[in-house]
């Protein structure tokens, strides 16, 4: 489970799709729930965890492709749908994205579902999504995943995960790799070699956890208020 939220920004469809010839929608025959690797049980707080984490896999800091836009804007429209409790409620009973952004009164549903793609984030979401994710076994699983997706690419595994800055955290996923190949969860590349080589012969950060400065805040601020989803 955790090997596959580390890759849910794969789960959305790629625009141009073959998928996408079936349907209009832009979600390639894919429930809402699988596009973002949540159960269908999952909580208001899972579901908003899981567009969070793939709201910052789609930004462009961290993802160049060409249809990094185009996911995003998908994975708009799911959370518009899947992080409103009544929307949400409809779309379990009929299947039906249409149903669920347009249930009862349309104009009211309609003001309500772009209210809530654009919901504004606020520091303090930033702030906690940072502290509970740095360090966390979600992102150990993260940064083994990774590291096996780019065979032993450390610089792409840095692009890849999440919150992440190599100046701070390459002795701590030196370190998770390190562990995952010793008990046989990864294999070992010697690109990681090298890389680990080098990074072993600086001395590590005291504290690479410690909450970013204040200055530092307000730049994953402006980062998160392009994605909305605070609640």
């Amino acid at each position: 489970m955790a090997r596959a939220a580390a890759m849910e920004h794969d789960a959305l469809p790629a625009s141009g799709s073959d998928s996408d010839s079936e349907s209009d929608d832009g979600l390639g025959g894919k429930s809402l729930y699988e596009i973002l690797n949540v159960e269908k049980t999952a909580s208001a707080s899972e579901i908003k965890r899981a567009y969070h984490k793939a709201a910052l896999r789609l930004h462009p800091d961290k993802n160049p492709s060409a249809d990094a836009a185009a996911k995003f804007q998908t994975l708009q429209k799911v959370y518009g749908v899947l992080g409103d409790e009544e929307k949400r409620k409809v779309y379990d009973e009929t299947g039906r994205t249409e149903d669920a952004e347009l249930s009862g009164d349309s104009f009211k549903n309609l003001y309500e579902y772009y209210r809530g793609v654009y919901r504004a984030v606020t520091e303090d979401d930033v702030d906690a999504f940072f502290r509970t994710y740095r360090g966390s076994e979600e992102e150990r699983a993260d940064v083994v995943a990774a590291y096996a997706k780019f065979h032993g690419d450390m610089g792409k595994v840095f692009m890849w995960v999440m919150c992440s800055d190599e100046a701070k955290d390459a002795h701590r996923f030196a370190d998770a790799v390190d562990a995952a190949v010793a008990d046989g969860s990864a294999p070992l590349y010697k690109t990681f070699e090298d890389w680990a080589r080098r990074v072993r012969a600086k001395p590590a950060p005291k504290d690479p956890l410690a909450e970013p400065t204040k200055k530092k805040k307000k730049a994953k601020a402006k980062v998160f208020a392009g994605f909305g989803g605070g609640r």
